[in-house]
This record gives C-alpha cells, sequence and structure tokens, in this order.
C-alpha cells in the first residue's frame, strides 16, 4: 500500500511528519541537518509504517542506516531467528558462561583451580563475555600483582575458557584468535646463578659456628641437603632428619621420600670430609640431628 509522508523546512533544518496515535497531538517528528538526510529518513519511516516492521525514529543516524541496511538485504524468517539465537547467546553474562564451562570440567586439581581463577574472575564483571575487551582481560591479570610464572597460568586459563566460549559461539574471534589469545605473555626472569662458598668462607663458617649447628652446615655444605630436608620450618607437617638416618656403616644418609623436597627416598653418600666434620658433632645420642627448637626462619650461625 502508499504511504506519503510531508517534507517541509523547519528553520535551518528539515522535517518528516508521521502520524502516530500513541502521542498527544497524534504525530511525530523527524528532523534532518539537510533536505536529502530528512528525505531518507521520511522513506524509511514511510516503509515502516507500510510494513509494521521497526520503529527507526528513535535511532540515530548511524544506526538508522545500519537498520536500513539490513532491511535492504531482505532477510527471511530463518535469517532474523538465527540472528536472535545470536544475539541470545553474546548477550550471556560472564558468571553464567562461566557456570558453565565449569560444569563441563573434571574434579582434577588442574581444572578445579582452572575454575577458581575463572570464578575469581566473573565476580569482577557483570557484562556479557562478548563485551570484555583485550585491555580489560590484561589490566585484570596485572592486578594480581603476580610474577611472569603465575601472569602466563592466568592466561592459560583465560585462553582455554574464551577457546570453549568462541566454540560455543559466546565470543566473535577475528583471524581465529580470541582476546585472550591477544594477552601478552610475560616473560620469565633469567635465573640468577648460583653462589657458591669459597673454601675460605666455609673455613671461616665451621671457625665459627656454634656446636648445636654444626651438623646442619657440614650436612648443607658438604651433602647438598638442603635446610628444609635437614629441620622443616614449623608449619611443615615433616620430620626432621634423625641420626638413625646417618648410616655410618654403609657410608650414606638415608633421607625418606617424606622429607625430601622431590618426594623420592635419596641415598646421599658421606664424603671423607662430611664424615670427619660430623664425628665432631657433639649431638649424636638418637633424635633429631639438630635438637633445637623447630625453624620459624632462616638460622644464624
Amino acid at each position: 500500500k502508499s504511504v506519503r509522508l510531508a517534507l517541509y523546512p523547519h528553520g535551518a533544518r528539515w522535517r518528516v511528519a508521521y502520524p502516530d496515535e500513541a502521542v498527544k497531538g497524534g504525530w511525530r517528528y523527524i528532523t534532518r541537518t539537510t533536505k536529502q538526510l530528512a528525505k531518507e529518513a521520511g522513506h524509511t519511516k514511510a516503509v515502516e509504517i507500510a510494513n509494521g516492521l521497526l520503529d527507526l525514529s528513535n535511532l540515530t543516524d548511524d544506526q538508522a542506516r545500519l537498520a536500513r541496511s539490513f532491511l535492504d538485504l531482505k532477510p527471511t524468517r530463518d535469517d532474523l531467528d538465527r540472528l536472535r539465537k545470536w544475539q541470545e547467546q553474546t548477550s550471556k553474562p560472564v558468571h553464567d558462561a562461566v557456570e558453565a564451562y565449569c560444569a563441563e570440567l573434571s574434579t582434577s586439581r588442574h581444572h578445579q583451580s582452572l575454575a577458581s581463577t575463572l570464578r575469581r574472575f566473573a565476580k569482577d564483571k557483570d557484562c556479557a563475555v562478548a563485551l570484555i575487551t583485550i585491555e580489560e582481560l590484561t589490566d585484570w591479570i596485572l592486578d594480581q600483582n603476580v610474577g611472569a610464572v603465575r601472569h602466563n597460568q592466568f592466561r592459560a586459563s583465560f585462553v582455554q575458557f574464551w577457546t570453549w566460549a568462541k566454540r560455543e559461539q559466546l565470543v566473535e574471534a577475528p583471524d581465529g584468535l580470541t582476546a585472550a589469545d591477544r594477552i601478552p605473555r610475560r616473560k620469565k626472569p633469567a635465573k640468577k646463578a648460583i653462589r657458591y662458598l669459597s673454601p675460605a668462607e666455609m673455613a671461616f663458617i665451621l671457625d665459627h659456628v656454634s656446636a648445636d649447628y654444626l651438623p646442619w652446615v657440614v650436612i648443607a655444605g658438604f651433602a647438598a641437603i638442603r635446610s628444609e630436608e635437614v629441620h622443616p620450618r614449623n608449619y611443615v607437617d615433616k620430620k626432621p632428619l634423625d641420626w638413625s638416618q646417618v648410616k655410618w656403616d654403609r657410608g650414606i644418609i638415608d633421607l625418606r621420600a617424606d622429607q625430601s623436597k622431590v618426594g623420592k627416598r635419596r641415598l646421599i653418600p658421606i664424603t671423607p670430609a662430611l664424615e670427619e666434620w660430623l664425628k665432631k658433632s657433639l649431638y649424636q645420642s638418637p633424635g633429631a640431628l639438630f635438637p633445637g627448637h623447630r625453624q620459624s626462619g632462616r638460622p644464624r650461625s
């Protein structure tokens, strides 16, 4: 059917009037800066009135142009259904998406850590997953104030989640890369070279260390057993190294798996130098090799 709308100058602009019984006076107006823009807007409005599809009068110029372009494509009902489903998916809140993803994870330690990270992130965000930018992801990781290793672990967690979100069509991935894929990695700092004591420094320590600390010093110096393995800290549920583990007849120190940092039993040879110094110790009775209180900090000699 035919629809005609009035186009006329209004001050320095141009205006189109169209009827609308929902407003007082029964008329609405579209005002544009030029006659051509007003004419285009009027034509679009006439099409809407004729077809009863969409009211573009309250949209911005850019939005109206986008809508007109969409209408020019003559979308089918299937196209509209796909668009609606896509809009529903891309508007899914972060919290809901994270919970849906976590429901698919196993109970492994890695997956539980991954779920914990994502839930922490979801608490800080209340928007749709599709709206989260690379900058927001990067800033969130930086706000955690962690080192390079943990930084890259957070990044890996986001990459796994965003890969899933891409598969579920919750986010777009131009060139196949999601926002998480574009988070910059951090390089691990170069490891500092281990500093070894010189013979003169070791001799000085042995000359001045108190007798009760002597076994600790010589075992750390000559057997390469860690301080935490000799005498664990108070909050660690490990037993200290015991004199019964010094096997003089076999020439070894038997470090049990539950004491070893690597979780495996270690048999450490007793070198001649270590044997001489250990035998000088005042404490060779059954019990802990270092009989003092369990350490709360690093011992001082």
